[in-house]
């Protein structure tokens, strides 16, 4: 991901989509909205919100480095895919365990 369009997600977020809308609907200064935002964070505890992270069925869907990725290039520059971690095996993962070749016990 190249800085401008790192930049670009940065604006994007959405801690800057909520101070857009208190400073130019509200009519807030940018000092205030911050703090309202600040504020909102610390009450939902939206710190640790992680929006690569999608929890449904018993799933999690992460974004990860491709295990086919080179060694050298830039993090940000390295192929990725989405992976599911779920609770417990199921098909699927059996299937998987299959194709990797790998003993599976349960």
């Amino acid at each position: 991901m190249s800085k401008t369009q790192l930049q670009r997600v940065t604006v994007k977020s959405l801690d800057s989509q909520i101070a857009h809308v208190l400073e130019n609907h509200f009519e807030f200064s940018p000092k205030q909205a911050a703090a309202i935002v600040e504020t909102a964070n610390d009450i939902y505890q939206l710190q640790h919100y992680d929006p690569s992270v999608h929890v449904a069925n018993n799933k999690i869907a992460r974004t990860v480095i491709s295990k086919k990725a080179k060694h050298g290039p830039k993090l940000e520059d390295l192929p990725k895919v989405q992976i599911a971690l779920t609770k417990s095996i199921n098909k699927e993962d059996k299937q998987l365990f299959r194709i990797e070749d790998k003993s599976f016990t349960p």
